[in-house]
C-alpha cells in the first residue's frame, strides 16, 4: 500500500479510526515512516472537515520489532503513542467468545452488517456533546484521568517505574480511552452497562503491560555486561599501546579512558548484549558512528583494515 493512499484514507474516516489489517512484516522504510507519523495523535482540520486519529493494525510483529529490523531506534515519544497489545489464540481463534452466536462466521457477518449500518455518525456527536459540555469537562477532567489511571495501576496490577515518562504516558492514554468510553456511555450514546468501556480497557491495559515486562531485563543485561567488562580487563588493550598500521583480533577489544571497544564475537558472550542493542543506544550506552546505518563504531586509521567494534560508554555503565 502506497504512503499517499493510506494519507487518503485517514483523511476519509469519520470514525476517528483507521484500521489496518495484517501489516507485513517486510514494510519499507518510507511506508514505514509513513505509519510512524499516523501514530500521532488525532486532529480535526475545519478546512476540510475531516477527523485524522487513531490507528489500529495488526501484525505478526510488534511496531517497535519492526523499526529494529530498519536498524531505527524507538523513540521513547513512540512507545507512548504506539501501543503494542499482543493477542493470544482464544476459543474460537482470535476471539474468545462469539458472544450468543452459533459460530465465529455468524458472529463476524453481525458485525459486518452493523458496520455498514452504523458508522460515521458516532464520533461527531460525541464530539459535540464534548463542545456542549466543556466548561464542565475541562474541570472534571483531569481528576477522572488520574482516578481511571489509578483504577488500571489498581486492578490490572501493573507496575510502572515512576521515571518511566513513556509508559506512564502510555497509561494515561489507556485511561483516556476508558474515560471517553464511559462518557459516551452516560451520554447515552452507547448502549452498554456503565463501567463496560473501563473494563476493556482494563483488559488491554493488562495485555500491553505483559508484553512490555520483558524491556526490564535490559537491567539484566547490563548486570552482565558489567561482570564481562570486569572479569575479562585483559581481553581490553589500551588505544594507547596500538601501533601503526596495527591488525585487528576478533578475540581481543579495546578501550580508552572513556569507551571499550567490544568485537561482535565478545558481545555474543554477554546473554542478552546483541538483542538489547537499540536500548542501549537509545540510552546512550552503546555509541555508534562512522559507519552510516549501523549500531557499530568504525575504528581509527591506525587500524589495517580498520574494523567496526561497538562502543561502549564507561560512564553510562
Amino acid at each position: 500500500m502506497e504512503p499517499a493512499l493510506l494519507e487518503q484514507m485517514i483523511r476519509r474516516t469519520h470514525d476517528g479510526i483507521l484500521a489496518l489489517d495484517s501489516l507485513p512484516e517486510n514494510l519499507t522504510g518510507k511506508l514505514l515512516g509513513h505509519l510512524t507519523g499516523l501514530g500521532e495523535d488525532g486532529f480535526y482540520t475545519q478546512h476540510d472537515r475531516d477527523w485524522r486519529g487513531v490507528t489500529l493494525s495488526t501484525s505478526e510483529s510488534s511496531f517497535p520489532a519492526l523499526l529494529k529490523r530498519h536498524r531505527k531506534v524507538v523513540p521513547a515519544a513512540m512507545v507512548s503513542r504506539i501501543i503494542d497489545i499482543p493477542v493470544d489464540i482464544g476459543a474460537h481463534g482470535v476471539l474468545g467468545s462469539v458472544h450468543g452466536h452459533s459460530d465465529v462466521r455468524a458472529f463476524v457477518s453481525t458485525i459486518g452488517s452493523g458496520l455498514k449500518a452504523h458508522h460515521g455518525h458516532l464520533l461527531p456527536a460525541f464530539i459535540q456533546r464534548v463542545i456542549n459540555d466543556r466548561a464542565m469537562i475541562s474541570h472534571t477532567l483531569p481528576a477522572r484521568l488520574d482516578a481511571a489511571a489509578e483504577r488500571l495501576l489498581r486492578n490490572g496490577q501493573i507496575s510502572i517505574v515512576a521515571g518511566d515518562g513513556a509508559r506512564l504516558e502510555a497509561l494515561r492514554r489507556l485511561a483516556l480511552v476508558a474515560v471517553a468510553g464511559e462518557m459516551a456511555i452516560e451520554y447515552g450514546l452507547l448502549p452498554w452497562p456503565a463501567e463496560t468501556a473501563e473494563a476493556a480497557v482494563l483488559a488491554m491495559a493488562v495485555r500491553w503491560h505483559s508484553a512490555d515486562l520483558p524491556k526490564f531485563g535490559l537491567d539484566a543485561v547490563l548486570q552482565r555486561l558489567r561482570t564481562f567488562l570486569k572479569t575479562s580487563e585483559t581481553a581490553f588493550r589500551h588505544l594507547s599501546t596500538a601501533g601503526p598500521k596495527i591488525t585487528s583480533d576478533k578475540e581481543l577489544g579495546w578501550q580508552d579512558d572513556t569507551y571499550y571497544y567490544l568485537t561482535t564475537k565478545q558481545m555474543r558472550r554477554v546473554e542478552g548484549l546483541s538483542t538489547a542493542v537499540p536500548e542501549l543506544v537509545a540510552q546512550g550506552i552503546i555509541v555508534p558512528g562512522g559507519q552510516g546505518n549501523s549500531w557499530q563504531f568504525r575504528m581509527g586509521r591506525q587500524f589495517n583494515p580498520r574494523p567496526n567494534l561497538y562502543r561502549i560508554c564507561k560512564q553510562k555503565l
